[in-house]
């Protein structure tokens, strides 16, 4: 048996716990069953067991058999010193510690139940993306409501954070967050860092100072991701070059290295030309990009904000020097709903709480809860299984539950894991 099976048991109690004895005959009783380590160092961190009355704290360790403590160099590592338990299928042999001491043993083999640790070994056994995509959908969907809400509240925890920390690098400035937050939208998955680094290149004053020239924004932002450095035989992107070279001198800018843009897995709609086209666009003529976006309540409205008119250049270009097949490129329906999920609701989160305006945060939930569920693979294979996102909430929840738990293997930290490895709420 797997290790991480009897982790598991011990994790979640899944063994008879009457009358729990050592090995020595001692009673045993389980008070806290410890921290899960994952790294290095015994298995359950500041644990509490009581021995024939005695309270002990300390760790505990989990092997197959006994004799695994020798094997695995437990009795010469000091760090396992504290360990005031070992937990295992098979006691094979008295173990010591490096002082000496008798290690406190309870065996499992007599006490596991075969069903719950069958089950085990199929979660964290299986090949399928999703562990419990067999048994997934008989958990009553009161439990997966729940458990959504709560991986939809991670996720923008996390996002949350990640924009306090880029708050607190532009020394609390919201323009700059703001403008930065726009760009990483605009680079989609595959240049979203790309864009963040671009936008991290020129302070907001630069931009902001520029606005009513639109040539010129766009000079700034193809000069700064390093688009601008070829031999170009056409007039418009001679003209940004000649454009930029001066506005790099006035502000001592220092571009990015073009090579670490993306093209391949995109749509030609979505290569970086067009991306840093659309923003320059939207950028232009917005004074202050955090009042404009405190306004937006609606999808309808997030769509006017980002309506730009792209210069005609680039009706029949993708790349600088290259002609292709002419179409508009206009914002699409789509991009916008990315922009409303991945910039927008964030971007009200984080001022909602750094503001303590949780309109603010209503309105980011009122906005998520009206778009529909995004279509992509993960989402696919959730449905797959039966379980349906009702709106663009849901289904962000269900990607951090795949990206956060299912791929790790994470079953026990999982609601519907536990639930299905607990057996108390299958219907």
């Amino acid at each position: 048996m797997n290790e991480k099976i009897i982790q598991l048991a011990w994790q979640l109690q899944l063994f008879d716990q009457k009358q729990l004895r050592l090995k020595d005959g001692s009673s045993l009783s389980v008070l806290d069953v410890g921290q899960a380590n994952t790294n290095a160092g015994p298995d359950f961190l500041f644990g509490k067991i009581s021995i024939d009355g005695l309270i002990l704290f300390g760790h505990i360790e989990i092997h197959v058999n006994s004799s695994d403590w020798i094997r695995h160099g437990h009795s010469r590592d000091p760090a396992y010193n504290m360990v005031v338990l070992h937990v295992v299928l098979n006691d094979d042999k008295e173990i010591k510690t490096q002082m000496n001491f008798t290690l406190p043993t309870l065996e499992l083999k007599e006490r596991l139940g075969k069903e719950k640790l069958d089950l085990c070994e199929e979660l964290l056994g299986s090949l399928d993306q999703i562990p419990c995509a067999n048994r997934a959908n008989t958990i009553d969907k009161i439990y997966w409501h729940h458990w959504m809400d709560l991986m939809y509240r991670e996720r923008v925890d996390h996002r949350v954070a990640e924009q306090e920390s880029l708050l607190h690098m532009n020394n609390n400035d919201w323009e700059n967050l703001c403008f930065q937050m726009l760009a990483k939208g605009f680079g989609i998955q595959v240049n979203r860092d790309v864009f963040h680094l671009l936008s991290q290149t020129i302070p907001w004053r630069v931009i902001q100072k520029h606005r009513a020239d639109p040539f010129q924004i766009q000079a700034i932002l193809f000069g700064q991701a390093g688009l601008l450095s070829g031999n170009f035989q056409e007039t418009y992107p001679q003209q940004l070059r000649t454009e930029y070279d001066h506005l790099k001198k006035a502000y001592k800018l220092i571009p990015l290295q073009s090579g670490i843009w993306k093209f391949s897995r995109m749509r030609p709609a979505s290569f970086p030309g067009i991306k840093i086209a659309q923003l320059a666009s939207v950028l232009s003529s917005k004074s202050n990009l955090v009042s404009e976006i405190l306004h937006i309540d609606s999808i309808d409205k997030l769509q006017s904000f980002l309506s730009c008119d792209m210069p005609t250049y680039w009706h029949d270009h993708y790349h600088f020097d290259r002609i292709g097949k002419a179409q508009q490129k206009s914002i699409s329906k789509d991009f916008t709903k990315h922009i409303c999920i991945n910039f927008l609701v964030p971007f009200l989160s984080v001022y909602a709480k750094n503001t303590r305006q949780e309109r603010f945060e209503d309105r980011a939930i009122e906005l998520m809860e009206s778009l529909k569920p995004e279509e992509n693979v993960i989402i696919r294979k959730w449905e797959s299984i039966g379980i349906i996102p009702e709106h663009a909430a849901d289904s962000q929840a269900l990607i951090q539950l795949k990206q956060n738990y299912c791929d790790q293997k994470a079953c026990v930290r999982c609601e519907i894991g536990r639930k299905l490895i607990l057996c108390d709420s299958v219907d």
